[in-house]
């Protein structure tokens, strides 16, 4: 009896995505048609995409071309896949859903990997009949052209799970696929805490990066207490949302922050410069909103929250 494969499908195939399916397909072409992965991309990265027989991802170590078993524009020639990608920007969600519901069957799940504090809960009201996960990455990596991925640094994490308290057959299985295609990937069964310290970091690093208009490194040097002031701020309000935020979190993040490459920078201050939608009230605005409505007083914040919107006002 032949094994039924394995199809993950990759929507959205900017940085995250792009690395991500890229990595599972080069595991796909070794796996004698036991794993399937489709990407879906549009456009000039599309038709870069199959002018050149793959897409092309450039990390530090690596230069490859990864080929997926379908690149398409169009779900429905995909059909019904065991796992979805959802790596779109968080204001593309609501199109996206609608676009991946040819992909999405009975045993479906999907997980999308997409910045925000509340991505799985909002994406369950459009899919109230699906099964939607929980994830994170951290990884610095960008479209940089289209057909090409660049990685700034060969460092990733991938972290996922469907906030029970034990891990399904699902989930395991698709950690193995993801470990199996040399991802980093866990699969915590604490997964809440994963996405709230993740939202905790990327929100203040957006904001910082966004508002003085310089990468990490610079903001590091020049705007430390300012960015010791968001750091503070934002765990202040999931101390007072959650109660359990660990006493040395601003230390842990800010460590983490040390260690990204001085160049790097947020893609809500990339959005900024090109002068297209951004992220501003996935990362910046829903902190001052919680904040409000719990009373919390947050002045930098409040302060950043008001320029950053009056830029994209303007």
């Amino acid at each position: 009896m032949n094994q039924q494969p394995i199809k993950i499908a990759v929507f959205g195939l900017g940085g995250v995505g792009g690395y991500y399916g890229a990595m599972l397909a080069l595991r796909a072409a070794a796996t004698d048609g036991l794993l399937e992965v489709s990407w879906i991309a549009r456009g000039a990265h599309l038709e870069a995409i199959r002018a050149a027989g793959g897409l092309r991802v450039v990390t530090p170590s690596r230069d490859f071309l990864a080929r997926p078993t379908c690149v398409t524009d169009n779900p429905a020639e995909v059909g019904t896949v065991d796992y979805i990608l959802f790596c779109t920007k968080d204001y593309d969600m609501e199109r996206g859903v609608a676009e991946i519901r040819p992909m999405i069957g009975q045993n479906t799940k999907i997980l999308p990997l997409l910045n925000g504090a509340d991505i799985a809960e909002r994406m369950r009201t459009y899919l109230p009949d699906t099964v939607v996960w929980k994830g994170c990455v951290y990884i610095s990596a960008r479209k940089s052209a289209p057909g090409l991925i660049t990685l700034e640094a060969d460092r990733e994490l991938f972290y996922f799970g469907s906030g029970l308290p034990e891990q399904t057959d699902d989930e395991v299985r698709l950690a193995e696929l993801l470990t199996a295609a040399g991802i980093r990937a866990y699969n915590p069964t604490d997964i809440d805490w994963y996405i709230m310290k993740k939202f905790m970091m990327i929100s203040v690093t957006a904001t910082a990066t966004a508002y003085f208009d310089k990468p990490i490194g610079s903001i590091l040097t020049e705007h430390e207490p300012e960015l010791l002031s968001l750091l503070e701020e934002v765990a202040e309000l999931f101390r007072a949302k959650y109660g359990q935020v660990p006493d040395d979190v601003v230390q842990q993040l800010l460590d983490k922050q040390r260690k990204m490459p001085p160049e790097s920078t947020s893609s809500m201050h990339s959005d900024f410069l090109q002068g297209g939608s951004t992220e501003v009230e996935t990362l910046t605005g829903y902190v001052v909103r919680e904040a409000e409505a719990l009373r919390v007083d947050l002045p930098m914040y409040k302060r950043m929250y008001r320029e950053l919107v009056s830029r994209t006002a303007n």
